[in-house]
């Protein structure tokens, strides 16, 4: 059976009450170019490829020219797929592509992705209305967000309305103010990779988030309201590439002028590297290929540690 792959976002500050998309998600780091250990096997040239072996390096080839909108984002094969289609509803600032989604939750959390960013570059309360018919915790934060009022975060969830408070303050000291284990439904997506699993795909939930989680996705959200807000680039760089990959990826195609450009250079740099990097690593006899897995000390680390064992 298929490894479950755990990956978890938490987004911000309105996607607190049902889909922070922060914790854990996907490895978003830019790829590394470091160079490889003296010590690794020197590559020989390659010959006579096979059939198999030549595609899937055309197929990496064609990966690298970024993410296919014409990709099924619903594939049981991907189960990231989503929030790629997601960052490009968000890079064309095109709501409707989201009602090419066949799964009403995923539909949802993909309106909501806009909505929320939307409702934060703006300054425009209007977009809380609508968040607030899908999940009135929603739209309460939204509210209390736009309007930078404090006094309006009345979530009964401690963990969603410190993350309320601290987005509405645009204050990320108020994320100390969490000290226990939280539970994360409604608060947090994840994605699970066994396509066994009924649980295939995204579902609302992270599980218990612990202290330290709980303050430091707390604070992203923070900082990924000031980015949005202020277009400043800068402040996605402060969210962390393996806890918050895609609210960092959103960031970053959110705030770029040509969004789609961003989606593909790190699709390309990511995504392609995820997927192939191995395979190509052995067609090539190159363990260096190795090395440009993204977040192979976290969220990637058995995709790395197996495609270096290839030369052991």
């Amino acid at each position: 059976m298929e490894k479950t792959k755990k990956i978890s976002i938490f987004i911000t500050v309105v996607l607190i009450a049902a889909f922070v998309l922060i914790i854990g998600i996907y490895a978003f780091r830019q790829r590394k170019t470091d160079n490889v250990n003296n010590n690794q096997t020197v590559q020989n040239p390659v010959v006579n490829l096979s059939v198999d072996d030549k595609a899937i390096l055309d197929e990496f080839v064609s990966c690298q020219k970024g993410y296919d909108p014409n990709s099924n984002p619903e594939n049981r094969n991907d189960p990231n797929g989503l929030f790629y289609f997601m960052a490009k509803a968000i890079a064309d600032k095109d709501p409707q592509r989201c009602d090419n989604l066949a799964d009403g939750q995923d539909k949802n959390q993909c309106l909501k992705t806009l909505d929320i960013i939307a409702s934060i570059g703006s300054g425009d309360d209007r977009y809380c209305t609508e968040l607030g018919k899908i999940n009135p915790d929603d739209g309460v934060v939204c509210e209390a967000m736009v309007k930078k009022d404090i006094s309006l975060c009345s979530i009964k969830d401690a963990f969603k309305n410190h993350l309320c408070l601290a987005a509405a303050a645009r204050n990320d000291n108020v994320c100390q103010e969490l000290t226990g284990s939280y539970g994360s439904k409604g608060s947090c997506l994840s994605t699970d990779g066994n396509r066994n699993s009924q649980n295939f795909g995204v579902e609302e939930s992270c599980g218990q988030i612990n202290a330290n989680d709980a303050q430091s996705l707390c604070k992203e959200s923070v900082a990924f309201v000031k980015a949005i807000e202020d277009k400043n680039y800068d402040e996605c760089a402060k969210i962390d590439s393996n806890s918050g990959s895609f609210t960092k990826f959103f960031c970053q195609v959110a705030i770029k002028d040509d969004g789609n450009a961003e989606l593909n250079k790190i699709y390309a740099d990511n995504a392609c590297y995820e997927k192939y990097a191995s395979k190509m690593a052995k067609i090539k006899n190159d363990p260096s290929i190795c090395e440009n897995i993204p977040e192979k000390d976290g969220q990637n680390k058995d995709n790395y540690q197996q495609c270096k064992n290839q030369f052991q």
